[in-house]
């Protein structure tokens, strides 16, 4: 787990060729998305493991619309909890990443608006600075098309805080710097209190044993 910052920190120069995850692909899918049983951080020797994984879908002028399919992974899969108390068990790892495969397309300013309602569903303050600008970062981002996907890697540094690097669906990386409770206010987006009943849904099939 050496030099995970140093490794990671290069990360925001990565060109469209390579990405943040060099996934290793399973058995099993999710309308159509296949599962990936681990995940290393590319360009360092860092390996997570995958947690859970489930579908996001949200309803729609009264139509439930599946919108991406979730993979969650830690590189510390033993100490995750699959409870109530997941959000918090996922503090002792060093290293997580969400994955999010759309099934249809989402323009960035939505996308940006539903990660709003489920931090404010949280008490997470949006005027927070690492909060504002990994909103502002999500909406500069590209939008989201079918079968493209999304990617949130938290990383705990050693001084004490969180750098969080979002990889939107033209490969950009953008990365934030923030206090340590940034891990777990980004993480709450989908462990923590739900903000409608697709993510409720969600949630508990991130608590499942996918492999």
């Amino acid at each position: 787990m050496k030099s995970i910052i140093g490794s990671l920190v290069l990360m925001i120069g990565l060109t469209a060729n390579a990405g943040l995850l060099t996934v290793s692909g399973g058995a099993k899918k999710i309308e159509g998305v296949t599962l990936n049983q681990t995940a290393q951080v590319t360009g360092s020797d860092v390996n997570m493991t995958l947690v859970g994984a489930g579908l996001r879908a949200k309803t729609v002028l009264f139509v439930p619309a599946k919108v991406y399919v979730a993979e969650l992974f830690t590189n510390d899969a033993a100490k995750y909890s699959r409870d109530n108390n997941a959000l918090k068990s996922l503090e002792a790892s060093s290293v997580t990443a969400i994955r999010l495969t759309f099934l249809r397309g989402v323009d960035a300013p939505t996308v940006a608006s539903s990660y709003r309602e489920a931090l404010v569903a949280n008490n997470v303050n949006l005027k927070d600075q690492a909060i504002s600008q990994f909103l502002a970062n999500v909406e500069k981002g590209g939008d989201a098309s079918q079968g493209k996907s999304f990617v949130m890697l938290l990383v705990l540094t050693k001084e004490g805080g969180t750098k969080l690097y979002y990889e939107d669906t033209k490969d950009q990386v953008s990365v934030v710097d923030g206090p340590r409770a940034l891990q777990q206010q980004i993480l709450s987006i989908w462990l923590g209190a739900s903000a409608d009943s697709g993510l409720e849904k969600l949630k508990k099939s991130l608590l499942q044993p996918v492999y």
